[in-house]
């Protein structure tokens, strides 16, 4: 928060001093899976806050090769990674890790970070089936289930980042927060007790945090109308490119916790895809095969040759407290006489992506074992939860706590691409390909394209929330939404005078609505323009306009 104190031994009439207040985000947590995302398409501008021309122009160049080009936000750090994720060696294709100095291990790993999409951002994120350590089921009635506490996490996540898209449209000026990030957290370190209050202490120890501010600035009314009009632009351009990159990520957030956490209909199949893992290439496909999911004893099945995979799944039912009504239990125990894939080494460093199919609702989960490095017969024996949602309005209820509303009908934000489709990738190909993401090869939710109605819906709904400051429509029982206290008046005839402020106070009747709401307005004729910061939208030639009933705006 900020802080306003008096000053010792001011002289009278000065201002007091703001102070920001900050607490550190580890502060209180046993072990904190934090990412840290670094939101814009542009995070660099030359002479911006100190940096250097040079500086700028590399931080351009990773911009264009990572995340940020495709779906406006990156990953830039990940503290305390999933075991999965850690196996994944950036280097592992010209000697590991292990032979390579800590600079260069360092830049491999963050450029592998930088090009994973969002929903394997958000994937490693709620990844619990190694961390925290399951309880067991015999002490499931008084500790949670490390998927309950990714369920909470996750859903807490989704009101936060509604929540910051429709706090940044609710700036009174654009501003230039370029560079900085915002962070998921939450403690991974072992699972709380099945205690009264549980959820809500979970969701107080989820962080959606914005920070790195070094190079940002929080503009403000009165600093706006001393900016020249270069620099309105300047900062209108950076602030569109941050919103950009919330709504994005609030909207993957949505379609993952959607195909994660909603099915209720229960899960018809599980795809096992083996790989062999590569770090410079496309990793290299080493057997496929389809099992249904049912109650199924240790089941050593054929991957293709002589090459096998064991598993074995159970249903495991969940307290009657719990958000879910039980999962199921999948174990990848091991595989056995894999193909060589590494020629010189007659090795393979294989890895699965267990994909769960519903074929009611589409929805798919996907989920990847840890990589086995050097090995033609590797032993994981790593347990997978395949949850079954006990409401199927969770989704629902994640984003009617950002605002009122926001949860109507989102199942069109849970689109998934045909799986026979053509895949495509947004990120043009860079040398070292040090990525773990192999979009051309996934058949879960992660291409990187979303259809322009999917977009454009989740942005309207933002819009329409951010216009009523989370009020309800339908029941009135928030307040509505002031009009803004300026108006300016807009003439679209041929005059090219500047518009000119009015001193007029919009009048409003007891309704909260402007006399003329839901009047059409001729062609030709002035314009009262509700606008913030004096934001004038000119047309190109006449055009018909009518006043939103509710909050008063064109």
């Amino acid at each position: 928060g900020v802080l306003t104190a008096p000053v010792e031994g001011a002289k009278e009439g000065e201002r007091p001093k703001e102070l920001l207040v900050m607490q550190n985000l580890r502060d209180g947590f046993n072990k904190l899976r934090m990412l840290d995302i670094k939101v814009g398409q542009k995070t660099a501008q030359a002479g911006w806050q100190g940096k250097s021309r040079m500086a700028a122009m590399r931080q351009g160049i990773v911009d264009g090769l990572t995340n940020s080009s495709a779906e406006g936000f990156r990953l830039e750090g990940f503290d305390n990674r999933p075991p999965s994720l850690a196996s994944m060696d950036p280097l592992i294709d010209v000697g590991g890790v292990e032979k390579a100095n800590a600079k260069r291990v360092k830049q491999a790993e963050r450029i592998m970070l930088q090009r994973l999409p969002a929903t394997e951002i958000l994937a490693h994120f709620i990844d619990v089936h190694q961390e925290p350590a399951d309880p067991g089921d015999a002490a499931l009635k008084s500790r949670l289930a490390p998927v309950e506490v990714a369920e909470i996490v996750l859903h807490h996540s989704v009101t936060k980042l509604a929540e910051l898209a429709i706090a940044c449209r609710q700036s009174p000026v654009p501003q230039k927060w370029i560079g900085s990030s915002v962070a998921l957290g939450f403690d991974a370190g072992e699972t709380p007790e099945r205690i009264s209050g549980v959820e809500e202490a979970l969701r107080k120890k989820t962080h959606v945090n914005i920070f790195d501010w070094g190079r940002s600035e929080l503009n403000t009314l009165a600093r706006h109308s001393k900016l020249s009009d270069a620099e309105n632009r300047d900062r209108a351009v950076f602030w569109g490119n941050y919103q950009g990159g919330i709504d994005r990520l609030a909207c993957e957030a949505v379609r993952t916790y959607t195909h994660w956490f909603t099915n209720q209909s229960g899960w018809d199949e599980v795809i096992f895809s083996m790989y062999d893992f590569d770090s410079m290439t496309a990793n290299d496909i080493m057997g496929k095969l389809t099992v249904p999911v049912k109650e199924t004893p240790e089941t050593t099945v054929s991957l293709g040759g002589e090459s096998t995979l064991t598993y074995k799944m159970r249903w495991r039912p969940l307290p009657e407290s719990s958000r879910l009504a039980g999962t199921w239990r999948l174990t990848l125990v091991r595989a056995g006489k894999l193909k060589a894939m590494d020629g010189i080494a007659r090795k393979s460093d294989p890895f699965v992506e267990v994909v769960a199919v519903s074929h009611v609702g589409g929805r798919r989960l996907k989920q990847v074992t840890s990589v086995k490095a050097v090995t033609l017969d590797p032993v994981w024996d790593e347990t997978f939860d395949l949850p079954i949602a006990r409401l199927s309005d969770q989704v629902e209820e994640a984003l009617d706590l950002a605002s009122k509303g926001l949860g109507s009908d989102v199942e069109l934000l849970a689109h998934d691409w045909d799986p026979d489709e053509p895949k495509h990738s947004d990120l043009p190909s860079v040398a070292p390909k040090m990525s773990s993401s192999k979009t051309s090869d996934l058949t879960s939710h992660t291409q990187r394209r979303l259809p322009a109605d999917v977009l454009n819906d989740w942005k309207a709904r933002l819009d329409h929330c951010a216009r009523y400051r989370k009020s309800s429509l339908h029941t009135g029982d928030s307040p509505r939404i002031p009009l803004p206290p300026t108006l300016t008046r807009f003439d679209p005839g041929p005059s090219s005078e500047p518009p000119v402020p009015s001193e007029a106070v919009p009048q409003v009747d007891s309704t909260g609505l402007s006399p003329t709401a839901g009047k059409s307005v001729p062609p030709g004729s002035s314009l009262e323009v509700v606008t913030y910061s004096n934001v004038i939208v000119e047309l190109d030639e006449p055009r018909n306009a009518s006043m939103c009933n509710y909050c008063g705006m064109f």
